[in-house]
């Protein structure tokens, strides 16, 4: 038997999401900007934020000092010498030294994921 044509029930009136999604935009557009905004929040307030973490500097500093010398004296008789020493040490990536009138300084900068505790003893 074939339905009553009077009736107007149809499958395409009941259950069709894609429909009335279509025929109300503003609902779905409102659904959506609350899911944006609630996944906004929850970023914002529940997520930890670390603008700057620490990461360990792999830099070992030697300081010297002995008033009265030039800085061409404190170079030659202090930052080369521990500059050729400290080529030797293991994974070093660059040394560098700067020398004043009666004060020096070297710096060894270590390859990052060097274990730094070792390297201080080793300097």
């Amino acid at each position: 038997m074939s339905p009553d044509p009077g009736t107007t029930t149809t499958r395409a009136g009941r259950g069709n999401i894609s429909r009335w999604s279509i025929e109300h935009p503003y609902i779905i557009a409102a659904f959506y900007l609350g899911v944006g905004l609630l996944a906004v929040l929850v970023i914002f307030f529940q997520m930890p934020r670390r603008m700057m973490p620490y990461v360990e500097s792999p830099i070992v500093g030697v300081v010297s000092m002995m008033p009265g010398l030039s800085s061409e004296e404190m170079e030659i008789y202090f930052s080369k010498p521990i500059e050729e020493r400290m080529v030797d040490l293991k994974n070093v990536h660059f040394v560098r030294s700067t020398s004043q009138e009666g004060f020096s300084i070297v710096s060894i900068e270590f390859w990052y994921g060097t274990d730094m505790k070792k390297a201080l003893f080793d300097v």
